[in-house]
């Protein structure tokens, strides 16, 4: 069958197929990359996300009438700018608990949280799930409940991150692997193609 689509030349027919080989080779090396670096970027930004939270939670505190207090700071200037997509807010959970804290990139607006019986607690009382955000970016929130006084003061803490960013830095790097991958393939056939 090959011999009749392709030209009766060894070296035009050993090209083409070593073209073929390479461009099958360099799009699975690419998936199977990009694949890892995808998971070990999903891990950090979990990891900074929940990092983040345990900071918020231990600069938070409530005063002798229940009212939060604190002065959290994240140690990332993108939750001082409105609308950037990086929020967090602490609130009251039981009616003991008062008054409310939030990022200043908040600009005093609210992320919905979805009921616990549409994303429920682990048994340590936390849970992640997206969310919209303030300009229509897709938000990854961490969430813990804490009592912050007796058993009748429980408070929530929030940490979101902005999921397109996060997406968008996959892409950037997938973009550019296949771009020098192809490079790469182009010179390989290209050796290849002299050397025959």
């Amino acid at each position: 069958m090959f011999g009749r689509l392709l030209p009766n030349s060894l070296t035009l027919r050993a090209i083409f197929f070593s073209t073929i080989w390479a461009a099958i080779s360099l799009v699975a090396i690419a998936s199977v990359i990009t694949a890892l670096y995808r998971s070990a970027a999903e891990k950090s930004f979990a990891n900074i996300l929940s990092a983040q939270l345990f900071n918020l939670i231990a600069a938070s505190d409530i005063d002798d009438t229940g009212k939060l207090t604190g002065a959290p700071d994240l140690g990332d200037i993108r939750y001082q700018q409105p609308s950037s997509g990086w929020y967090w807010s602490v609130e009251p959970v039981t009616s003991k608990v008062t008054g409310g804290l939030k990022s200043l990139s908040l600009d005093g607006a609210t992320v919905a949280s979805p009921d616990p019986s549409t994303v429920p607690f682990t048994s340590d009382f936390r849970r992640n799930y997206l969310a919209d955000g303030l300009d229509g970016e897709t938000l990854d929130v961490y969430e813990t409940e804490v009592s912050l006084g007796t058993e009748d003061q429980v408070a929530r803490f929030r940490v979101m991150g902005n999921h397109n960013e996060f997406e968008a830095e996959i892409n950037e790097f997938s973009r550019s692997l296949y771009l020098y991958l192809s490079l790469f393939g182009l010179g390989s056939i290209a050796v290849n193609a002299l050397a025959i």
